[in-house]
């Protein structure tokens, strides 16, 4: 019998990188979704409504970047818990930088993040770097933190669609300047995706790439 895992979230069963493992192809488990009201109350109240039924899972998975859920859910069902966190929450504010209307904030995020690191089985992180780096910050033991590398949402490519415009019009810019390098960027543009060093090490290539 395939092992069944609930992916928890208040944001939606889509978003971030956690929306790509629960809508992967992949059959190795049944997996389900369960949306939570957002906010402490919300959370719980939603959980409790689900309580019995979530007792039956073999795990849960809190998704990002929910990561006030962890603590709560662990507290309440005594379940093996996974935080696909990718990274913590404390780096979304520290990117834009720190200033003193943001300390606050700033505090708060490594609080939740410490005790929701601290609450779980496994963390699931983005990268080697990441890994070491929330050891370190967050002296969590390394064993329990796992690289789980961002991927693409497959269920989007599981029917063949025609080319949209703006895909054929990138292509046919393509075709009209051949360079040895073509660069394409996926996410929104902000602080935390580092567009700025993508485009300084763009314009260290000018006349090599597209972008």
């Amino acid at each position: 019998t395939k092992p069944t895992v609930y992916f928890l979230s208040f944001v939606g069963s889509k978003y971030s990188r956690s929306g790509t493992v629960l809508n992967s192809k992949s059959k190795a488990v049944n997996r389900k979704y369960l949306q939570l009201d957002s906010g402490i109350k919300g959370i719980i109240r939603s959980i409790l409504k689900r309580q019995l039924e979530l007792k039956e899972a073999d795990a849960l998975v809190v998704m990002s970047p929910c990561q006030m859920i962890a603590p709560i859910v662990r507290l309440l069902l005594r379940k093996t818990v996974i935080l696909d966190a990718g990274w913590p929450l404390t780096d979304g504010i520290v990117s834009r930088g720190i200033n003193l209307k943001n300390i606050p904030m700033l505090l708060r995020s490594y609080f939740i993040d410490f005790i929701s690191f601290h609450s779980v089985d496994l963390i699931l992180v983005e990268s080697q770097a990441q890994l070491k780096r929330i050891s370190r910050l967050y002296v969590v033991p390394r064993s329990r933190l796992r690289v789980s590398y961002t991927g693409v949402n497959e269920m989007a490519f599981s029917k063949p669609l025609a080319p949209s415009e703006s895909y054929s019009h990138l292509k046919e810019q393509i075709l009209k300047n051949p360079k040895k390098l073509n660069m394409l960027f996926r996410g929104s543009i902000n602080n935390e995706s580092g567009m700025e060093t993508i485009l300084s090490a763009a314009n260290m290539l000018v006349g090599e790439i597209n972008l």
